[in-house]
């Protein structure tokens, strides 16, 4: 019996039955997938409400919160698997690289040109202060969960800076990095209070 070889290839389809070659890889991932798109939507729809309001908290306040960083952290493990130690990258990677902030940045640049009249209408670009159109593109992506583009490539970028540290180094520098962000909009309260 001849033993087939398994290939990951970011977005390839899964093979059919019967034919040459398998997805490889990571199915668990992908099985997740779907199960971290379904805690999105029941983040958003409230589906164990009618049960009660602990069921509820518990499933989109506190489970359904592994969604969206699950979808940013797989982002880059199949980005740049098999890093060096320093940060060095082979060809195909810095050409992986380009391909990924050339097609996020215009991914987000049609999404931000198809959402522009729904911005415009429900006022997000009127200046009420200086800057604040800028900062509501870069921060929110122009919409709600439009988000995620700018965090991608921002965090990506953050992520290649890093990692000229050195693998050791640019580890303690995320863990560090997410520990501040553990405390999210707490951040907010004490800024608020700051006479700036």
């Amino acid at each position: 019996m001849r033993e087939t070889h398994t290939v990951f290839r970011a977005g390839a389809a899964p093979a059919r039955p019967g034919t040459q070659g398998t997805r490889a890889g990571y199915p668990e991932l992908d099985r997740f997938r779907l199960v971290a798109a379904l805690l999105v939507v029941a983040i958003h729809t409230s589906p164990l409400l009618s049960l009660g309001e602990t069921a509820d908290f518990l499933l989109t306040r506190v489970a359904a919160r592994v969604a969206v960083p699950f979808f940013l952290m797989t982002s880059g493990f199949f980005l740049l698997p098999g890093l060096p130690a320093h940060g060095g990258f082979t060809n195909r990677q810095r050409q992986a690289l380009g391909r990924f902030f050339r097609r996020t940045a215009l991914l987000w640049g049609a999404a931000l040109l198809l959402y522009l009249p729904l911005n415009l209408y429900g006022g997000k670009l009127s200046a009420n202060a200086p800057g604040e159109p800028l900062r509501y593109f870069l921060l929110e992506g122009g919409f709600y969960h439009l988000g995620y583009l700018p965090a991608a490539l921002l965090g990506m970028a953050l992520c290649l800076a890093l990692l000229r540290l050195g693998r050791t180094a640019a580890l303690g520098a995320a863990g560090a990095l997410y520990l501040v962000g553990v405390f999210g909009d707490s951040w907010w309260g004490v800024a608020a209070k700051l006479p700036p």
